[in-house]
């Protein structure tokens, strides 16, 4: 039986009010930079460009939590970049690559039922976000836990091992 892929929850390299005033720290110093006559003009055409308006949401992702059923249990498993220092304003790309979290899976026995399940999901999901990530990594689990109310794992499994 091959791994059952259910969730990827991305990684962002920083929260999105980091990245916004990252931005705006690049822009002032930039700014800076420039002849003072020329300081204001040079500061609104950095604030109006379209380098500082690219968006925070699918552009600073470095990596996934990927949660996958194999086996009897319900695995997560980490891709990230090994790269530390991540710009705000930056062309370089970031290689996502396996982090190897070994260990981080829970045996799922035939009386859990769902919500049990859903549980223990989100007690490694939150452990992951406090003991894995880098502390100025942002997990963002809005969509996976907007999805989690409406799913049905128990019956995935079920079906699955039929």
């Amino acid at each position: 039986m091959n791994k059952i892929k259910l969730f990827e929850i991305p990684i962002y390299s920083m929260k999105e009010e980091t990245y916004e005033k990252r931005c705006m720290n690049y822009v002032e110093k930039t700014a800076k930079q420039t002849r003072a006559d020329n300081y204001k003009s040079y500061y609104s055409y950095l604030k109006e460009s379209r380098l500082i308006h690219r968006p925070w949401l699918y552009n600073q992702i470095i990596g996934y939590i990927v949660i996958s059923y194999y086996q009897g249990s319900i695995w997560f498993d980490e891709y990230a970049t090994l790269d530390r220092k991540i710009q705000a304003i930056g062309d370089k790309k970031h290689i996502i690559t396996d982090m190897m979290l070994n260990g981080h899976h829970f045996y799922i026995s035939k009386d859990m039922t769902n919500d049990i399940i859903k549980e223990n999901i989100n007690f490694w999901i939150t452990a992951i976000k406090k003991d894995i990530l880098f502390k100025v990594w942002y997990l963002d689990t809005k969509t996976f836990e907007n999805q989690l109310k409406y799913i049905d794992i128990r019956k995935m499994i079920d079906s699955e091992q039929n």
